[in-house]
């Protein structure tokens, strides 16, 4: 894998890790804040791949052909599932551990 895929994959870690923290830590649950979540982080799928299957320089005026089709193939990929969850789990499993120790 190249850079682009490393960085969509790391970049979809830190989206799950930082949304499930906050949820985690927060005192009061409402189905706003549920809704605010999901939205939350299926919006960078959203984003990624459609700026991934856009006709490069769409958005900049020149051509990109870095980032094209690099999240759709991403998100078909089990390598990606399987790292997105590992990495989570990794993040998660100290906090996990400390909270139900302490």
């Amino acid at each position: 894998t190249g850079l682009w895929e490393a960085g969509a994959t790391a970049f979809t870690v830190i989206v799950i890790i930082a949304n499930t923290k906050l949820a985690l830590n927060q005192y009061r649950f409402t189905a706003v804040d549920a809704v605010a979540y999901f939205l939350s982080v299926f919006s960078w799928f959203g984003v990624g791949a459609l700026y991934g299957i856009a006709s490069p320089g769409l958005f900049s005026g020149y051509p990109e052909w870095e980032w094209y089709m690099v999240f759709p193939r991403q998100l078909a990929a089990p390598n990606f599932w399987l790292a997105a969850f590992l990495g989570s789990a990794a993040v998660f499993a100290r906090d996990f551990a400390w909270k139900a120790w302490v």
